[in-house]
């Protein structure tokens, strides 16, 4: 490579450094030499190569020296029945502190974590809601007219049998919801409890029916030979009455 005019009359040893030819001119030269001085004195980190160098390191980049020095905002607007956890916080700042994070990467991690959380939670809510709703929606249309009578046999033998730590169980798992458990819980009450102490409340549940039972009742009037004869006396009573029955099995 021909030697720049500029550095002939540099040191003979001087032309040969390549750092320098790549210059064209010496204005070229004493502009970088003028950048470079710019930069002498200004915070520099070399790179880390012992625990100790990175921990130095991470505390020139704003980690605290401790991790109770880190500032945590509690996040607002928590859907109920999120709490915070005292002992899992400062296990999170303990471990952002090993990772070394300054004061602002936790925070942005933090704020991830409670919106996340609060979506999870949320989400975990609406579908308890909706499996619930479709249970009471199951139920009734298999009970019919019959399902406050049966859900409340359900309950009372939870109640009489489970004691208070299974009732408390049933809710905290959502089980108590779950319609194979009502169902079941509903025959062990047929099987050990008086049903007419339940249904004697006020209300005529005694001529309640269930769906499959009022189904009975239609095809037994339905099968009598004035129903299908119009010109039989009773057969506008019956008539009327398979008229009625289908109303109370469509109405629950």
């Amino acid at each position: 490579m021909e030697t720049p005019e500029w550095m002939q009359s540099l040191p003979e040893e001087m032309q040969s450094n390549e750092s320098l030819t790549k210059f064209s001119d010496i204005e070229s030269l004493a502009g970088s030499y003028v950048n470079a001085e710019k930069m002498i004195g200004k915070d520099t980190i070399t790179i880390p190569t012992t625990e100790d160098e990175w921990s130095s390191a991470y505390n020139r980049l704003g980690r605290p020296e401790e991790a109770s020095g880190y500032e945590l905002k509690t996040p607002e607007g928590l859907p109920e029945g999120v709490n915070l956890d005292e002992t899992m916080i400062n296990e999170f700042k303990s471990k952002a502190h090993e990772a070394g994070l300054n004061q602002s990467q936790i925070e942005a991690l933090n704020s991830w974590y409670w919106e996340h959380t609060s979506k999870s939670y949320e989400a975990l809510n609406d579908g308890a809601t909706t499996a619930q709703e479709q249970s009471v929606t199951d139920l009734k249309k298999e009970w019919g007219e019959r399902y406050d009578v049966n859900l409340t046999m359900a309950t009372r033998a939870v109640e009489q049998f489970g004691g208070d730590d299974f009732v408390n169980y049933l809710e905290e798992t959502g089980l108590g919801n779950n319609p194979q458990m009502v169902r079941f819980m509903h025959n062990v009450a047929k099987a050990n409890l008086e049903e007419g102490n339940i249904e004697g409340q006020g209300n005529d549940n005694s001529r309640s029916m269930d769906p499959s039972q009022i189904r009975e009742q239609i095809n037994d009037v339905m099968s009598q030979a004035a129903y299908t004869n119009n010109q039989d006396p009773n057969h506008g009573v019956l008539v009327n009455k398979v008229q009625k029955l289908f109303e109370r099995m469509h109405s629950a």
